[in-house]
């Protein structure tokens, strides 16, 4: 089982049916714990929302591994992956604002996580 946090809007996309493909950088090349490179087909998620604590659990339905976010969302798709916009070149800069991402993704490679609420 995997604990990952959400903030509102992707929770409630989510939920909704909207977003169906979760963004994740990756952290590691080898196999880890907590690590997305560890995901696969059919293990449980606990997503929770950072606002007011609620939880989603969602099962995995698929994990492809992309080398940088452009290329994820040409494949997959932003109006599946990204809650915030469908334009292309705002997702890419939106994702690589976060945290430490645009550093991660460049070193491990970025995670299409498909979903689907249980």
């Amino acid at each position: 089982m995997y604990e990952l946090k959400l903030n509102p809007r992707a929770f409630d996309s989510i939920i909704s049916g909207l977003k169906t493909i979760e963004i994740r950088a990756g952290k590691c090349k080898d196999s880890c714990g907590q690590c997305v490179c560890r995901m696969q087909k059919n293990q449980l998620i606990n997503f929770t929302n950072t606002f007011d604590g609620k939880l989603l659990r969602c099962i995995i339905k698929r994990v492809q591994h992309y080398d940088s976010v452009r290329k994820l969302l040409e494949t997959e798709g932003t109006e599946y992956t990204l809650s915030s916009t469908n334009d292309l070149e705002k997702g890419i800069k939106s994702i690589h604002n976060i945290s430490d991402y645009k550093e991660r993704i460049i070193k491990y490679g970025v995670y299409a996580i498909e979903l689907s609420p249980v």
